[in-house]
C-alpha cells in the first residue's frame, strides 16, 4: 500500500495506476471510489477516463460526463490531469478555464468532504490548477518524492505507450498469404463450405488456451524464426488441436480464421468462448446455446483470464487485416468491454469503424462507450440491477 500525503504525490500515482505515461491527453483518475465492485470490495481505485482533447476540444459536455461518472461510482478522491505538450496551451483558447469549468462541475458531482485534485503536465513541468494562483514547478520535482521512491521500491515502471493498445506486428509477406487463404475461404462459405475455416478458428482458441505464449503480447514482432518457435511450441502442446504450423501455414490458418468470422453464428460463438470458461471449443455451442451463454454472462463476473486468451486470438487475427478483421475488432472490442478494459475497447472500435462504418455490432459498441457505460454484468455485482 502507497501512502499519499500531498495532491502532487496522488499527481504521481497516474501514471503508475494507468500503466504508462501519457500524452496530449485528459485524464480523470478516481484514486479512491466508495462502490462494491465484483469481488465485493467496497472501496477501491478507479474509474478512470481518457480525453483526447486535441481531436475533441474539452467541453461542458466532457464535464457533464465525468460528473455523472463520479456520481455514478461515487468517487470521493480524484485526479484530473492535462497531459500536454506545452503547459502554454492553457492560455490558448480559454483552456484553462474549461479545466476550470469541468473541475467545478465533478467536485460538485462528489459528496461532502470528497477531494478533487486538478493539474497540467508537460515533459518537465507542472502546475496544479484549483486552489489558487498558478505556481510552475519541475516535474523532477516529483520523481524524487516519497510517494514516487515507494512505486519503483515495488517494482512499478510505467511504460511510454498504453499497453495493450497496439495489434501485433505482421511481416507483409505473411500477410499477403493471410489474405489469399482469407478470400478462398469466403468463396467456399458462399457455396455453404465454411466448416473447414471454422475448425481453424477454434484451433486458434484452442491453441491459445493449450500455450498462450504465441498469443502474449506484440510476439509477432520479435521476427519470423520466434513466430515459427512459438507456433510449433503451440501445436505440439495438444496435439488434439489442428496443426496450426508456421510461417506461411501460420498465415493461412489466421486468414481461414478470419473469413470465418464473417458468419455471426461464428462471431457470437467466438464471444461465447470468451465469456464462458467451461466451454472448451466455439463449435460444440449452437446458435440456441450460444445465446444463453451471452444472456447468462449479464449476471456474473467474468474469467478476466480467459477473456485477455480471447482477445489475444482475436487482435492477432485483425492485425493480419484479411476479410473478416472488422468481425473480429468488433469482437475484441466487445470481450475488452466486457472485461472493463474501455480505452482498448474503443481502440478497437475505432479501427474497425474505419475499416466499416455501418458495422452493426461496432456502432452499438461505440454508443455504449461513447455515454460511458460499463458492462452489464458490472451492475449486477454491484447490485445496482
Amino acid at each position: 500500500m502507497v501512502t499519499v500525503t500531498t495532491p502532487e504525490e496522488a499527481l504521481v500515482l497516474v501514471p503508475h495506476i494507468l500503466g504508462y505515461r501519457p500524452t496530449s491527453t485528459f485524464v480523470m483518475c478516481g484514486l479512491d471510489s466508495h462502490c462494491t465492485d465484483a469481488a465485493g470490495i467496497g472501496s477501491c481505485v478507479g474509474p478512470i477516463v481518457h480525453l483526447d482533447y486535441r481531436n475533441e476540444p474539452l467541453s461542458a459536455d466532457h464535464g457533464r460526463f465525468l460528473a455523472q461518472v463520479t456520481r455514478r461510482h461515487d468517487v470521493t478522491i480524484a485526479v484530473l490531469v492535462l497531459y500536454c505538450q506545452s503547459l502554454s496551451e492553457l492560455d490558448v483558447g480559454g483552456l484553462a478555464q474549461r479545466i476550470a469549468l469541468m473541475h467545478s462541475m465533478v467536485s460538485h458531482a462528489q459528496r461532502p468532504g470528497a477531494a478533487l485534485f486538478s493539474f497540467a503536465v508537460d515533459a518537465e513541468r507542472f502546475v496544479r490548477l484549483d486552489g489558487g494562483p498558478r505556481v510552475v514547478r519541475e516535474v523532477r520535482e516529483l520523481e524524487s518524492c516519497a510517494t514516487a521512491a515507494e512505486l519503483v521500491f515495488q517494482g512499478s515502471a510505467p511504460g511510454a505507450e498504453q499497453p495493450g493498445m497496439a495489434l501485433p506486428t505482421v511481416d507483409p509477406r505473411m500477410r499477403a498469404a493471410a489474405r489469399a487463404a482469407a478470400d478462398a475461404a469466403i468463396a467456399a462459405i458462399a457455396l455453404g463450405g465454411g466448416e473447414t475455416a471454422a475448425q481453424t478458428l477454434w484451433d486458434l482458441f484452442d491453441a491459445a488456451q493449450a500455450h498462450s505464449v504465441l498469443f502474449r503480447g506484440n510476439v509477432l514482432s520479435h521476427g519470423s524464426e520466434g513466430v515459427e518457435g512459438c507456433a510449433q511450441d503451440s501445436a505440439g502442446a495438444n496435439a488434439g488441436v489442428g496443426r496450426l504450423g508456421s510461417g506461411e501455414s501460420l498465415a493461412r490458418a489466421v486468414g481461414q480464421a478470419s473469413a470465418s468470422l464473417t458468419v455471426p453464428l461464428n462471431r457470437d460463438a467466438a464471444l461465447a468462448w470468451g465469456l464462458e470458461p467451461s466451454l472448451r471449443r466455439g463449435g460444440d455451442a449452437d446458435a440456441q446455446a450460444v445465446a444463453e451463454i451471452l444472456a447468462e454472462a449479464v449476471c456474473r463476473p467474468p474469467s478476466i483470464s480467459r477473456l485477455k486468451t480471447a482477445c489475444r486470438v482475436l487482435d492477432l487475427v485483425a492485425a493480419y487485416d484479411c476479410r473478416g478483421s472488422v468481425d473480429a475488432l468488433a469482437a475484441s472490442a466487445y470481450l475488452h468491454w466486457w472485461a472493463c478494459l474501455n480505452s482498448i475497447a474503443a481502440d478497437r472500435v475505432e479501427r474497425a469503424l474505419g475499416k466499416d462504418p455501418g458495422h452493426s455490432l461496432t456502432r452499438l459498441l461505440a454508443d455504449a462507450l461513447a455515454s460511458g457505460m460499463m458492462a452489464p454484468w458490472y451492475f449486477y455485482a454491484r447490485g445496482a440491477a
